[in-house]
């Protein structure tokens, strides 16, 4: 577990147990420490670069403390959404983020309200750069000719993988395993989160290993991205009112979408780019 300072406010704090991965606990506090700002404090401009897991602790933060509610947040460490969900579920921690098919709440839990949409769940298709017929591909009947890995635990990565009917899809249990599979077992290619990069051709780089998206091509996630909160817990009712106060607050000034935009990669060419799985989506609208 992390510990962090006090946030001050004009309520006492209230201690808010976290699940989430290591880095992103790591990542969260050491810009605290490098802007020299309470998370309250942050703006659209501090958040520059940071994934998607602390942008949101920030606006938990925030949101919370727009409605009158302090939080010291102590983060407990867990591998994948899983694990955080269970940790939700049984009451050991309040707080996780995960993202849902539509209409879907896990028992025991509280669900707040979207904080992304669409636009913000745009996938690339990425293998190695020296793939030349990989990156040649424009169509869904070409993909189709190459073999895929994904994470065992990415339901929807698989559920469109599976759909096409690759000619070869495995499942890994981590991203390191996802990237040599397509560096060092002939694998072609995986689905993932196309990221605000400074470089040109939207690199992705994971134990030593340099995966690019193939050019012109997305998927779009038509699933919800939301805080899961135990609804059990003593402070659990409480956080969730208060939460949805906050984030009605920060969407009406339009700080929630202004946050999150700092995840699109700035190119002018990607509103032409093609989503593959265009039909799906408007036909199936959070599956």
């Amino acid at each position: 577990m992390f510990g962090l300072p006090s946030i001050t406010s004009a309520s006492t704090p209230i201690i808010v147990k976290v699940a989430v991965n290591e880095y992103a606990a790591k990542y969260y506090q050491s810009q605290l420490k490098q802007k020299h700002k309470k998370a309250v404090e942050f703006t659209a401009i501090d958040i520059k670069s940071m994934g998607r897991d602390v942008i949101s602790l920030i606006i938990f933060v925030q949101a919370l403390d727009r409605a009158g509610l302090a939080v010291n947040f102590e983060f407990v460490s867990s591998p994948n959404p899983q694990r955080n969900g269970a940790l939700v579920q049984s009451g050991a921690v309040l707080l996780s983020m995960r993202t849902f098919a539509e209409g879907y709440t896990p028992k025991d839990t509280l669900k707040s309200s979207p904080l992304l949409d669409s636009e913000h769940s745009l996938r690339g298709v990425f293998g190695l750069k020296s793939n030349h017929a990989l990156m040649k591909v424009k169509t869904l009947e070409e993909l189709r000719e190459f073999s895929a890995v994904t994470n065992h635990a990415w339901k929807n990565e698989i559920k469109f993988l599976q759909g096409i009917g690759l000619p070869k899809l495995e499942l890994s249990h981590s991203r390191e395993s996802i990237f040599k599979h397509i560096a060092f077992r002939n694998i072609d290619f995986t689905i993932l989160a196309l990221t605000n990069s400074q470089s040109p051709d939207l690199q992705i780089r994971f134990a030593d290993i340099t995966l690019v998206p193939v050019p012109g091509l997305l998927i779009m996630k038509k699933n919800t991205y939301q805080f899961i909160i135990a609804e059990n817990h003593p402070d659990g009712q409480r956080v969730h009112q208060t939460l949805e106060k906050g984030l009605g607050m920060m969407r009406e000034q339009g700080l929630i979408k202004k946050y999150f935009q700092q995840l699109i990669p700035h190119r002018s060419d990607l509103p032409n780019w093609k989503i593959l799985n265009q039909a799906d989506a408007d036909e199936n609208d959070g599956s």
